[in-house]
């Protein structure tokens, strides 16, 4: 063994960044680079010209001796994997562990062949399989973690199908429970009202009114108990219809207006002039929100006035965003007690309960309502100074007029017509009307004006049937061009009509007198003024003459449409027989009975009924069963006039009957379902005369369209 005969070379191994080791095939050691000094402390002067095996006796193992005996006769190099031998030449690491290698042995042949050596160079792979090894440990967390995940996501599954089915028999017990209560209490309720229309003496009237009192709170309760149940279940919804917001805050002011008097309250509304009357909304819920916060203004105030405004705070061509206030001088809230107001079941003393009564659901529920109606609500009060309770509503406009078709305007066509208005916006509504029904008109903008249009008119034989005329004119209000024309014999036989946008109390008996043939305010249906041409066309009053034709007023047209209206009321609960009957005959209409849906059936095949009041649930054939029965009926039919144009008994048969649902469920989804199963209208036990009428209204007017 010579060390010095390779000495320059071994010099230059010192500077390569992995181990090197050289050893004869007696293997002894040649070479012992810095790299493996640092790694194993064993410095080249203690080791070069030792032999290896000794060194490190492990060596020793046949797993050894055989790969490196078969290195040195000339076979491919060895190659020892850290995972299968960690320390072919033993290093530790600074904190005493071992170092992680990969050894490779191959041969190397001297220049003239004559002496063969093991050249061992040694990688440290220390990091690197610290690095698969932490790789290996994340890898295994992560399936842990997927498993532990997949775990959980079938349990929230399992608990969001158990949630799922409960909340689904939360619902069905709350519709169950409504239905249920609901029934008895539509009794009561409606014969509670029937008996108070009999002849009864003070003690029974006052019991009456005790029962009818007792019930209407019980109602309340049960509705803001359902109500607040079906918040947090997720079902409290809105209906959207056109609706007039002049009238639905006259109809609230009014149902209000009793209690109010009592107390010795003044009870005032004002609605800003900008803000459109006909817009679409619920005004259901929002008649709700408004007699919940001027209820409790009632209800919390002993002395003074109770205000509400209504606002406009943004417009669009197609929205508007309304703000309604209500506000007292009632007995205030106290800084400490106003975060408490919106809270289920709270009243800001526990002794108001006991006092005033209430559940404390009625804001929590009004707060639900304007948030869903895209608006907010709050207040602002001084305790013993009043409160002023506020919401906003996002209201869509009503864009869109009714239309009549020209086919049932025979009657009209060929009529002169004179529509005196000096405001283009008030005109042209009607004017389109006139121009769909065929008739023949001119307008006049001034009260001078059409005095001079009808006289030549009546010179020219062809006098002017009917004038439309405005309240308000620029040179004299409507009544005084009323008189002219009544006064001049040449023309006092024309109809006249007044339209007018505030109505006032004793108008109708001094506009007769005058001799108007109708009175009717704006905003006027299309249908309405159609109706009103039809009644007043040919006659007309003239002062004194006490066998004129009626006076036309929408009240009266209502009631003449009334008249040739009948009514099948499909219920098989008898006291709601009554009960709706007795509603019905309260509003004008005549009524048929039946006990169930085959009984419908039998009886709708004469035609001689123009709306279906039909229960949900009923034996035999329930109310959907029903309905679908009539659907395929009207389908499998030929295509048949409306009912007013025709009046023989099989062209109404064959046309589309408005079916209104009447049920005891109040639930998210029962409304669309009578919709889905082909009815027309909803209405819910107990039934109130409001909604019945308002109903019946909206079938009526497709009627009549």
């Amino acid at each position: 063994m010579d060390l010095d005969k390779h000495a320059f070379e071994f010099q230059l191994l010192d500077k390569v960044p992995f181990g090197i080791c050289v050893v004869d095939e007696n293997y002894h050691i040649l070479s012992w680079n810095q790299t493996l000094s640092d790694w194993t402390g064993i410095k080249k002067k203690e080791i070069l010209g030792k032999s290896l095996i000794n060194r490190f006796p492990h060596l020793k193992e046949d797993r050894y001796i055989k790969r490196l005996t078969s290195v040195l006769t000339e076979g491919p190099p060895v190659i020892f994997s850290p995972q299968l031998h960690p320390h072919f030449i033993p290093a530790n690491l600074q904190d005493g562990s071992l170092r992680i290698q990969q050894t490779t042995v191959s041969l190397i042949l001297t220049k003239d062949d004559d002496e063969k050596l093991l050249l061992i160079s040694i990688e440290d792979m220390t990091h690197p399989v610290q690095q698969l090894q932490q790789v290996t440990e994340f890898r295994r967390k992560a399936l842990n973690e997927i498993e532990e995940r997949k775990k959980t996501q079938k349990e929230l599954a399992q608990a969001k199908e158990a949630a799922e089915a409960a909340n689904k028999a939360k619902s069905q017990f709350l519709a169950n429970m409504s239905h249920e209560i609901r029934t008895p209490m539509n009794g009561i309720i409606g014969m509670t009202d029937y008996l108070l229309d009999t002849e009864l003496s003070p003690e029974q009237r006052e019991s009456a009114r005790t029962i009818q009192r007792s019930a209407n709170a019980l109602l309340t309760i049960l509705n803001d108990i359902l109500d607040f149940s079906k918040i947090e279940a997720g079902k409290l919804d809105l209906e959207i219809i056109d609706f007039d917001i002049r009238e639905t805050m006259k109809d609230i002011i009014s149902t209000l207006e009793v209690n109010a008097q009592k107390k010795g309250l003044q009870l005032s509304c004002s609605i800003q002039d900008e803000i459109p009357s006909l817009l679409q909304g619920d005004p259901g819920r929002l008649r709700q929100i408004l007699i919940n916060l001027i209820g409790n203004a009632v209800k919390f105030t002993d002395e003074g006035h109770i205000g509400s405004t209504i606002t406009l705070e943004h417009e669009t061509d197609t929205y508007v965003i309304l703000r309604f206030a209500v506000e007292d001088t009632g007995i205030g809230i106290p800084d400490n007690r106003m975060n408490q107001l919106f809270r289920s079941f709270s009243q800001i003393d526990a002794s108001m309960s006991r006092k005033y009564g209430g559940t404390g659901l009625g804001l929590v529920i009004s707060k639900q309502l304007a948030e869903m109606m895209g608006g907010q609500i709050g207040v602002e009060s001084e305790e013993a100074r009043g409160s002023t309770f506020w919401f906003t509503a996002n209201l869509k406009k009503r864009v869109k007029i009714k239309q009549i078709t020209a086919t049932a305007h025979d009657n009209l066509q060929d009529k002169r017509i004179l529509v005196v208005d000096d405001q283009i916006k008030n005109r042209q509504p009607i004017l389109s009307s006139l121009t769909l029904w065929g008739c023949r008109f001119d307008e006049s903008l001034t009260g001078q004006q059409a005095l001079s249009e009808l006289r030549k008119a009546v010179k020219d034989n062809d006098p002017f049937h009917i004038v439309i005329l405005n309240m308000q004119l620029s040179d004299m209000d409507g009544e005084t061009l009323g008189r002219s024309i009544k006064s001049d014999p040449m023309i006092q036989k024309t109809s006249l009509i007044m339209l007018t946008a505030t109505g006032l109390r004793g108008d109708v008996a001094r506009l007769k007198e005058v001799g108007f043939s109708a009175y009717l305010t704006r905003p006027i249906e299309q249908s309405a003024l159609f109706d009103c041409l039809i009644s007043v066309q040919g006659e007309s009053f003239i002062p004194d003459d006490k066998t004129a034709a009626h006076f036309v007023t929408r009240h009266s047209i209502a009631e003449e449409r009334k008249q040739k209206i009948r009514v099948l009321l499909a219920e098989d609960n008898h006291v709601n027989q009554k009960v709706a009957l007795r509603l019905l005959e309260k509003l004008g209409y005549h009524a048929d009975v039946v006990n169930n849906g085959k009984e419908v059936l039998d009886v709708i095949q004469d035609g001689a009924h123009h709306v279906i009041l039909m229960d949900v649930q009923m034996p035999e054939m329930d109310g959907f069963e029903t309905t679908k029965a009539i659907r395929k009926m009207e389908q499998e039919s030929p295509a048949r006039p409306e009912h007013h144009q025709k009046t023989s008994t099989q062209a109404r048969a064959m046309q589309r009957v408005p079916i209104i649902a009447m049920t005891a469920h109040t639930m998210k989804g029962d409304r669309e379902r009578c919709l889905k199963e082909g009815m027309d209208d909803y209405v819910s036990k107990p039934i109130q005369l409001r909604e019945l009428a308002d109903a019946l209204d909206r079938q009526i007017e497709r009627i009549f369209k």
